[in-house]
């Protein structure tokens, strides 16, 4: 959008001149300040976005402090050849989830509060 933005000025500048010396008329000289005012009020928007997106990944993530100036890859690394073959991964995928960890603590915790013992 921003190289958009720019080659939009300079055909709003040349437009600009071109009828100053009179070989445009008003009507392509406004028409060339539309496309300028329409492509800076797009850029503003991509740039709103863009900053919207990233505070968004920014709050999922969890990020504070120094945190906030990570810098993301231009392109995402190629994927494998081959898939890794892992025959317990839901197993494995359960026992990691940090929601699970915590509500089992959570549960031992009370267990252990009120006394109860694994019969």
């Amino acid at each position: 959008m921003g190289q958009v933005k720019d080659v939009a000025e300079a055909g709003a500048e040349l437009g600009k001149r071109m009828a100053q010396v009179g070989n445009w008329s008003k009507l392509t000289q406004a028409r060339e300040q539309g496309f300028y005012a329409d492509a800076v009020a797009q850029a503003a928007r991509a740039r709103q976005a863009a900053t919207s997106s990233r505070e968004q990944l920014t709050r999922l993530m969890g990020l504070w402090g120094k945190q906030l100036d990570y810098k993301l890859p231009e392109r995402l690394p190629d994927l494998p050849k081959m898939a890794t073959d892992l025959p317990d991964i839901e197993s494995l995928a359960m026992q990691q989830r940090l929601d699970l960890q915590a509500i089992r603590l959570e549960t031992e915790g009370l267990a252990s509060n009120l006394g109860l013992t694994k019969a």
